[in-house]
């Protein structure tokens, strides 16, 4: 259903932008702070998830999946700061492997905020598994990556924490009808729901991110 642009209080949205066998897919999560974001509070942002990236979360994903881009924005009105970030050098991920699974092929974190509701929890769709990634039965993943997996992601909320952001949910619509504000809730951390691997028909080639 079509709407006209949400404003979400002193948010930021984050969006990680990959280039992955051929198609474009991303993940998009939200910080708050005190006051709206202003451009350099948003590259400053970017630069720690930037860091984030290159330090831990890479070493998740086959290097099939390169980070090409961050696209933060403030998300006060429809006309507040954004930045379209393109990394100099597109970073592969650098998780050892011989097959990386198809696009559609993914494992979802839930981030949670100790309140029931779909208004209160979010997801993330990993992008970039490979054989290395899964356990010996291969519709699931292996334990010791999704618990490595969790605990970057944790890293993560700390990280933007330390730097002043504070991770949440955004909600957009409740009772199947949207906001006239968006609603943001604070996260408490990101959680595993079970190992099973998951599908996102929309990274499928010709479809769309």
């Amino acid at each position: 259903m079509p709407h006209g642009f949400i404003p979400v209080a002193n948010v930021a949205s984050v969006e990680m932008i990959y280039s992955y066998l051929g198609i474009v897919a991303e993940n998009v999560f939200y910080v708050q702070k005190g006051s709206p974001y202003t451009l350099a509070q948003l590259q400053s942002l970017r630069g720690t998830v930037d860091t984030w990236d290159s330090t831990t979360w890479k070493r998740n994903r086959t290097a099939n999946a390169t980070l090409t881009r961050i696209r933060t924005r403030a998300r006060d009105t429809a006309g507040s700061p954004a930045e379209d970030y393109s990394l100099p050098t597109p970073r592969q991920g650098s998780r050892a492997g011989s097959f990386t699974v198809p696009g559609n092929v993914s494992y979802s974190i839930k981030l949670v905020t100790g309140l029931a509701g779909r208004s209160f929890r979010g997801r993330l769709y990993f992008i970039g598994l490979n054989e290395s990634c899964l356990a010996a039965l291969a519709n699931q993943v292996s334990t010791a990556w999704a618990t490595q997996v969790v605990g970057d992601l944790n890293t993560l909320l700390s990280v933007l924490a330390s730097a002043g952001h504070t991770l949440g949910v955004v909600s957009y619509r409740t009772g199947g009808v949207y906001r006239s504000d968006g609603l943001f809730t604070t996260a408490t951390g990101w959680s595993l729901a079970d190992y099973n691997v998951d599908s996102q028909r929309r990274r499928l080639t010709g479809r769309g991110i």
